[in-house]
């Protein structure tokens, strides 16, 4: 299964060099990763990288839709975060698109992984949908993104424009909550049942692991503008049960790697964590 990493905007920040190494501990699927303004460089099979100008790609019509409508230009979300964020959606349709790629994983570039992709979970499970992870009651993320087929995420990204061409009507319909791609996820979520999938955010008994939203990683490393430790949000679904010490985070040693484990302080269970989230972009301190 192939890894999509996406970097839109200014040159590349060098915690996504640990990300791409904490790939390569653990799986020898192929990584595609997409940049902006950079020609396209195909390396030997034996590298299994290949990286991708956006430029070289096609243009879908869900994507020249998007920047028609220019939602996040306007006064109220005039930061490039946003759009980026809301624009990786679009750009993992061309790229898996150009490169005949039926599914993938994909993961934001301040993500650790810890274990191979459960390939026979998520197909399983998915449907050949998207699985993305809730954040809070109204916004779900795709820090973490397992896309079942193409057909899924071109579909998706048709619903974010159908979306986004309300316009002003956008926030009289739902909400004055700040209108970003997380929130446009629980909207299309809500409306269109079994386009999107939720990934496991707790100790379960289905899955082989957990898949972090934000919080499990902004616990152990510090968020963005929380740099000490622990921090999490009460805001967040996980966040809640952190602070009501339901849960909490051990490492185990396994097969030489130190790993990370949710625990449940009520019956000490354990179940290993996919993904950690580090918000705080320390991401050399967690690696296995």
């Amino acid at each position: 299964m192939d890894i999509i990493l996406v970097h839109l905007g200014r040159s590349m920040p060098a915690y996504i060099l640990t990300c791409l190494e904490q790939i390569r501990r653990f799986t020898k699927d192929r990584i595609v990763i997409v940049l902006s303004e950079m020609p396209l460089v195909h390396f030997s099979p034996s590298d299994d990288i290949f990286m991708v100008s956006i430029d070289t790609m096609e243009k879908s019509e869900n994507w020249k839709k998007f920047k028609e409508i220019n939602h996040f230009n306007d006064s109220k979300y005039k930061l490039e975060l946003w759009e980026y964020a809301c624009e990786r959606l679009f750009v993992i349709e061309m790229v898996m698109k150009y490169l005949n790629i039926c599914e993938a994983l994909h993961i934001e570039n301040d993500n650790l992984i810890y274990a191979k992709p459960d390939t026979e979970f998520l197909r399983m499970y998915s449907n050949k949908s998207v699985c993305i992870t809730s954040v809070t009651e109204t916004l779900l993320s795709a820090g973490i993104m397992y896309i079942g087929s193409y057909e899924s995420i071109k579909l998706l990204n048709k619903k974010i424009n159908d979306l986004l061409e309300l316009k002003g009507e956008l926030i009289k319909l739902y909400t004055n909550e700040m209108l970003h791609e997380m929130r446009l996820l629980k909207i299309i979520y809500d409306e269109n049942p079994g386009l999107i999938r939720l990934l496991p955010v707790f100790p379960n008994n289905y899955s082989k692991y957990i898949y972090d939203c934000a919080s499990w990683g902004q616990y152990i490393g510090g968020a963005y503008g929380h740099k000490e430790e622990p921090f999490y949000n009460n805001s967040h679904i996980i966040g809640r049960t952190i602070s009501q010490k339901k849960y909490d985070i051990k490492w185990i040693v396994e097969d030489g790697h130190k790993l990370p484990f949710v625990v449940n302080n009520i019956n000490n269970k354990t179940q290993p964590i996919y993904n950690l989230h580090i918000h705080s972009k320390n991401l050399e301190r967690w690696v296995a």
